[in-house]
């Protein structure tokens, strides 16, 4: 074990419920999600990959990203962990605008008033975060919470030690055996700190 007390977090479908707000600009738009139990967004709503994509990369451009409630009991999960002296980076896959980055920034403040993020990656609207993980964080042993099961075996492939946090999309997707998922964050939690103590 690292020993260390940093943690390193996806965002979307862990901090906070990109979901939710998804949803609720999509049917704005007149799209109505036909499937949750899928990640791609394309299997989700019935529409061509490159129609999701783009959707996608305008949702997370637009000022409606900026107002996310927190995923779950994330609030109540970090400020346990804060208190126990844990440090938080972000790695997220949302966009390279500025100008989104900045909402982000604003919302996380806004959602988590008393934490402090250390630093925060931002990788192009959907892309692989390896090569970030692998720069920043090879062979360091520390937590890295994620949704994204793809995002979490390239965590593992880099020697960190990923955590899944349950959304609906892992109902139709295989979870390898040696990564651990939660459905709450007081349940990763306790697993966290039980794991640090050896």
């Amino acid at each position: 074990m690292s020993g260390s007390n940093k943690l390193v977090l996806d965002c979307d479908g862990v901090l906070l419920d990109w979901n939710v707000g998804f949803r609720a600009w999509m049917a704005r738009h007149e799209f109505h999600e036909k499937n949750d139990l899928y990640y791609s967004i394309s299997k989700r709503y019935g529409i061509e990959k490159a129609s999701a994509s783009q959707l996608v990369r305008q949702y997370n451009e637009s000022a409606a990203v900026g107002f996310l409630d927190q995923y779950k009991d994330a609030r109540e999960g970090l400020y346990a962990l804060s208190a126990m002296g844990y440090n938080f980076d972000i790695v997220t896959a949302m966009s390279n605008y500025e100008y989104s980055q900045r909402l982000r920034e604003r919302n996380l403040e806004a959602v988590f008033p008393h934490i402090t993020f250390d630093r925060i990656f931002y990788t192009e609207t959907g892309a692989d975060k390896l090569e970030v993980l692998r720069e920043h964080y090879a062979n360091s042993g520390l937590f890295w919470i994620e949704d994204k099961v793809e995002n979490a075996i390239h965590g593992q492939q880099v020697g960190m030690r990923p955590l899944l946090l349950r959304n609906p999309h892992h109902e139709s997707e295989t979870i390898p055996s040696d990564i651990p998922i939660f459905d709450t964050w007081t349940s990763m939690v306790e697993y966290i700190t039980t794991e640090d103590l050896y």
